[in-house]
């Protein structure tokens, strides 16, 4: 299975990659911002696309809209931590 994660934060990547390790079959690629998380997964075809909803160049809807509509079949998996209300309404996600 190949695992692409997007996101600018190496400690975050770090944590993703550190889930997968014990799993050989598992590779994982890694971007730092949406530019380059496209083009990653137009040359990679991963299986699974992980996607900060926070990047700094454009917002992770952006890249996943982006991604749907070269391939509408992707799996994208979107998080965030961030705390601000209208995050929350736009992921349509309950704030823990």
């Amino acid at each position: 299975m190949r695992i692409l994660i997007v996101d600018d934060h190496p400690v975050v990547v770090t944590g993703c990659r550190a889930l997968f390790t014990s799993d050989p079959s598992v590779e994982i690629l890694e971007a730092s911002d949406a530019k380059d998380g496209h083009r990653a997964y137009l040359q990679k075809h991963p299986d699974v696309t992980v996607v900060d909803v926070t990047l700094p160049d454009l917002t992770g809807f952006e890249l996943s809209r982006r991604i749907r509509r070269d391939d509408p079949a992707a799996k994208i998996v979107m998080f965030s931590v961030s705390e601000d209300p209208a995050c929350h309404s736009a992921c349509n996600i309950d704030p823990l």
